[in-house]
């Protein structure tokens, strides 16, 4: 179970679009008012140095580092499941 709310928020995005890039991301992170103030550039840097590589590790996602392509790879209605326990 994620438990962060920004990790949250990221997977709930995914669930919805499947694929995204880095920068796309931050872009929608960024303009959520249910998420603390950050501006897209740093919601980047905090997504590619701490929430991507740990949603990763969680095998939750892919990450491509080089191309900014972020996969999900779980089943979307197994991760809204999950978001709403």
């Amino acid at each position: 179970m994620v438990t962060n709310p920004v990790r949250r928020e990221i997977l709930a995005i995914l669930a919805r679009e499947e694929t995204m890039t880095r920068t796309e991301l931050a872009a929608v992170l960024a303009s959520d008012d249910n998420i603390p103030g950050q501006d897209a550039r740093s919601f980047e840097i905090s997504l590619h140095h701490n929430h991507l590589p740990k949603l990763e590790d969680g095998q939750y996602i892919e990450y491509d580092a080089r191309t900014e392509d972020i996969v999900l790879w779980k089943d979307p209605q197994q991760i809204r499941s999950q978001l709403h326990d």
